[in-house]
């Protein structure tokens, strides 16, 4: 899918495409490129649309119909871009150029969690937001990003990595009272969700 607006455009790749990102810009000489840091979400970036829940869930408190039964609860908090990388091109020259990347060197994304991630954990997340997450995703090398115009006396950035949704779970028990319990203590992590571009064309300063 690809969102574009007057001197803003967003690429996002799929997330059930097992590819790979690091990318070195493809310049004319007339073309300046600069390296950003990475790991970071560029403040220009246009957050995705959050998975909305299609059930409430274990939550602690609520009403349970098997005693002694347990199950995770889960609650989708925020999402991030994950940046493996950016990069910049000014067109200081008379006709259009385009703004382009390979990538060089493949890139991964795991989960993240501060305990294992079980197929619970997992089951209640696909059952909540009706989302499955791949244990690992990629954007591969040789890989193009691109080619976007830019027009003499602008400047374009590529920033590209994953989207990441933020998550906490709580082990639940069906109590004696006929409630969700909550049992030990609650656990948080990341999921990679998709593969991200994001380009950003604005005039030169």
């Amino acid at each position: 899918m690809i969102v574009a607006r007057k001197k803003i455009a967003a690429a996002v790749a799929s997330a059930t495409a097992s590819l790979a990102v690091l990318a070195g810009v493809v310049a004319t000489p007339a073309m300046a490129a600069e390296d950003f840091s990475v790991g970071r979400t560029p403040d220009y970036w246009t957050p995705v649309p959050k998975l909305q829940a299609k059930e409430r869930g274990p939550q602690p408190g609520t009403q349970c119909t098997q005693r002694g039964e347990v199950r995770e609860y889960v609650e989708l908090k925020d999402s991030h871009f994950d940046v493996e990388g950016q990069q910049s091109s000014v067109n200081d020259t008379d006709g259009v150029v385009p703004l382009k990347q390979t990538i060089k060197e493949t890139k991964k994304k795991k989960w993240t969690w501060s305990m294992s991630v079980t197929v619970k954990l997992t089951d209640e997340i696909k059952k909540k937001y009706d989302w499955e997450y791949n244990r690992e995703m990629f954007w591969s090398m040789g890989q193009n990003l691109g080619p976007y115009d830019l027009n003499p006396g602008e400047k374009g950035t590529i920033a590209w990595g994953f989207i990441m949704d933020d998550y906490t779970s709580q082990r639940v028990r069906c109590g004696s009272s006929m409630t969700w319990e909550p049992v030990g203590r609650q656990h948080y992590g990341s999921a990679p969700r998709e593969r991200h571009v994001e380009v950003v064309i604005n005039k030169a300063a």
